[in-house]
């Protein structure tokens, strides 16, 4: 394992190094925009604490936040109205050929406010997962790093949300992560302190995150937006690589600066993360309900209501325009006025046939929701039809999405938070030593009864069982010397119960192997009965004693 020294003299407890003091939002962009030019110039850039974010160094300057984008700009979401199909193809396309993912991201953040069956599903994946056991696990004795899982630990626990600026703690950072399972992408941007106490030593830690806005990231394509067939690129800048946009400008994108943020990305298919995300396929079903629920309404409104025909005199100037006003207004009224020879016909409409195709594709739309996002549909809807074993298969199915979700989301925190905290306090790692790892599982859920019945069975065959094995089978605690217990334990006695007022004294069968022979009994007798076993003693003692004793 290797560590700097500035790293050893910071971890021993000593002062962490003076925080400047924070600029304006608007400092920091000039600052970082000065920072930005110098690189793109490929010359060295000036002194500046902005600048410092970029290096790897565990300062205050260099893990301060870079990114504090404006309330008014997250809140705003387009119209759900004016996202027509030709509209909706235009942001996919996009998505897949520009620089920036804002707008496709703006479209699934729509989608999940307007449409329930999605907003549920997604919740339901979500809290899922981060109800799972996240047990923290460590390597063995021979490559444990000491004082790692302690770090990891004190991560955890020491995360605290701040609801005035939209801070995650610790379960929200995992929540905010797993918006990449559906979405393809999500950022979060780390906030580090250094802290301690009288139990732990000072250390560089979490503190809390903040997601990024998608304006604030992209993929690079070239220099000014050049398309990937210029000559003038390089090789880097060709590779089409995730880069940050500090001012939100998609021509000054500069690499993530190391250990500052948490990257989430899930491909649903093969190809770029851009075009792979999960909703984007539910974007056609999304819009197809959008439309169908306004023709739905306008639907209901005149279901039921007979078909109303009207015919006029052409010859009279203006009848047509005041007709059709009444006839409009009889939806909701019941008179009607008209010149000479008006006519009014009603036609009693249909009542009863087949499903309404607007209703039949909002059914549709949820059902692809369901399939897509769970797996299967049977715990969103009852069905038509259905048996206990089907609904064990569709939980079963919902349960493995669960756990690959988990597994993903896992993987993001063993690759990036963590390596970034035992960086930062202990320096780089090397492959001698193996960091700690968070491992998600389900909560235990046993049938004690059917367990119960199972050792039942195995011991009426004569197998035996390990007893501590048992126990934890059954999640009881083994019974000690001093417990109090009910029952019988192995090669011993049950307690004698409690004694109450009035009792007569307890005898000690040690004392008197015959104690439970009537005192009136002949000494002889005792004698004998006391050398029998317990089974024969009580066959005598109900057969002969009661002659014996004249009874």
């Amino acid at each position: 394992m290797k560590t700097s020294p500035s790293q050893n003299v910071m971890i021993s407890g000593s002062p962490p190094p003076s925080t400047p003091p924070r600029r304006s939002t608007a400092e920091g962009l000039a600052g970082f925009g000065a920072y930005l030019g110098s690189l793109w110039r490929g010359k060295a850039p000036a002194a500046d604490p902005v600048a410092a974010a970029v290096e790897s160094k565990p300062t205050a300057t260099s893990l301060q936040t870079i990114l504090l984008p404006h309330a008014r700009t997250r809140w705003m979401l387009p119209a759900a109205g004016g996202m027509t199909p030709a509209a909706i193809e235009s942001i996919l396309k996009e998505a897949l050929t520009g620089k920036s993912p804002r707008r496709e991201q703006e479209l699934y953040s729509l989608m999940e406010s307007t449409w329930p069956r999605l907003l549920k599903n997604k919740m339901e994946v979500t809290e899922a997962v981060l109800s799972l056991d996240w047990n923290l696990m460590d390597a063995d004795e021979d490559e444990r790093i000491d004082g790692a899982e302690d770090l990891i630990k004190r991560t955890k626990n020491g995360m605290k949300g701040d609801p005035i600026t939209d801070g995650h703690g610790w379960r929200a950072t995992l929540g905010a992560l797993l918006d990449g399972w559906f979405r393809g992408i999500s950022i979060s941007e780390i906030e580090w302190e250094y802290r301690g106490g009288k139990k732990f030593p000072q250390a560089w830690l979490p503190k809390l995150t903040r997601d990024l806005p998608p304006w604030h990231f992209g993929w690079r394509t070239g220099p000014g937006g050049q398309s990937s067939s210029s000559k003038l690129q390089s090789p880097t800048e060709q590779d089409g690589r995730l880069v940050l946009y500090p001012d939100a400008t998609a021509n000054n994108g500069i690499d993530f600066p190391p250990n500052k943020f948490l990257i989430a990305i899930r491909k649903a298919g093969k190809g770029h993360p851009s075009g792979t995300a999960l909703l984007r396929c539910l974007a056609w079903w999304w819009c197809s309900a959008n439309f169908s629920q306004e023709w739905l309404l306008n639907f209901a409104q005149i279901f039921g209501q007979p078909f109303r025909w009207a015919t006029y005199d052409p010859s009279q100037e203006g009848v047509k325009d005041d007709l059709a006003a009444m006839m409009e207004a009889m939806g909701s009224a019941a008179y009607g006025v008209g010149p000479d020879g008006t006519k009014v016909e009603w036609h009693e409409s249909s009542k009863s046939g087949a499903d309404n195709p607007q209703a039949y594709i909002l059914t549709l739309a949820d059902t692809a929701c369901d399939l897509l996002v769970l797996g299967q549909t049977l715990t969103s809807t009852q069905g038509s039809s259905g048996s206990l074993a089907l609904g064990e298969v569709h939980q079963s199915v919902r349960a493995d999405i669960i756990d690959s979700a988990a597994a993903w989301l896992a993987e993001v925190v063993n690759e990036q938070l963590i390596p970034a905290v035992i960086s930062l306090n202990m320096g780089e790692i090397d492959e001698d030593g193996s960091l700690p790892w968070f491992q998600p599982a389900r909560k235990s859920q046993k049938d004690t009864k059917v367990l119960a019945e199972t050792f039942k069975i195995i011991l009426d065959s004569g197998i035996p069982l390990v007893q501590d094995e048992v126990y934890d089978a059954l999640d009881m605690s083994k019974p000690g010397p001093e417990d109090e217990i009910f029952g019988k334990l192995p090669g011993k006695e049950l307690p004698p119960p409690p004694m109450k007022p009035g009792d007569p004294p307890a005898v000690d069968p040690a004392a008197d192997p015959a104690g439970d022979v009537p005192a009136e009994a002949a000494p002889l007798l005792r004698r004998v009965l006391a050398k029998l076993p317990l089974d024969a003693r009580e066959y005598l003692m109900a057969r002969i004693l009661p002659a014996d004793l004249g009874e």
